[in-house]
C-alpha cells in the first residue's frame, strides 16, 4: 500500500503502523475465521492512547487502511468465483474421524446401514444408523468443520515461531 516505514521503533509513526497492522490482523483472523492473538500488542497501548488522544480521527483513518491490507492480502477485489470440485458428504464411512460437541467420534466399522462408532476421549462404542440424530450432526460436522479453538490456535502460532 506504498505505507511510508520511516518510523524508528518506539516512534509514534510506527505505532501507527503498528496499530494499522493489530487491525488488519484482527480482520484477516475474522474472515479466515482464525481468530486473533494480542499477545504482542498490549506494548503499543500507551502510544495508541497517547495518539489517538492527540488525534482522535486516526483510529478511522487507521480501520481504513487495515481494511485496504487486508482485503488486499485476502484477494478480495480480485476473487474469483470458484466452482465446487467435490460435493457435500452425505455418509460416514470407515476411518472417519468427527470432531463434535467436544467429543471426537470415531467410525470402526460397518456392517450394512449399520456403524460401529467410538468416541475417542472415552473408549465408548456404540451402533449409529443413518436414521439417528448424531448421524446426521455427524455428517454435518464432517462438512462443516468447526472453527480452531484459541488453544489450538496458540499452538500452531507457536509451531510457525510467531
Amino acid at each position: 500500500l506504498n505505507r511510508p516505514m520511516e518510523g524508528k521503533f518506539g516512534s509514534m509513526e510506527y505505532a501507527k503502523e503498528e496499530l494499522r497492522a493489530a487491525l488488519a490482523s484482527m480482520v484477516i483472523g475474522s474472515q479466515l475465521k482464525i481468530g486473533h492473538q494480542f499477545g504482542q500488542h498490549a506494548a503499543y497501548s500507551g502510544n495508541w492512547m497517547k495518539m489517538l488522544k492527540d488525534e482522535p480521527y486516526e483510529i478511522a483513518r487507521a480501520a481504513s487502511d487495515a481494511q485496504k491490507t487486508a482485503d488486499l492480502l485476502l484477494g478480495i477485489g480480485q476473487k474469483r468465483e470458484v466452482k465446487q470440485t467435490t460435493s457435500p458428504v452425505t455418509t460416514l464411512t470407515k476411518g472417519d474421524e468427527i470432531a463434535y460437541n467436544n467429543t471426537t467420534y470415531k467410525v470402526l466399522d460397518q456392517k450394512g446401514k449399520t456403524l460401529e462408532m467410538e468416541k475417542a476421549d472415552t473408549g465408548e462404542k456404540f451402533k449409529l444408523k443413518p436414521s439417528d440424530k448424531l448421524f446426521k450432526n455427524l455428517v454435518d460436522a464432517l462438512n462443516n468443520p468447526p472453527a480452531l479453538e484459541l488453544a489450538e490456535q496458540e499452538e500452531i502460532t507457536h509451531k510457525i515461531g510467531r
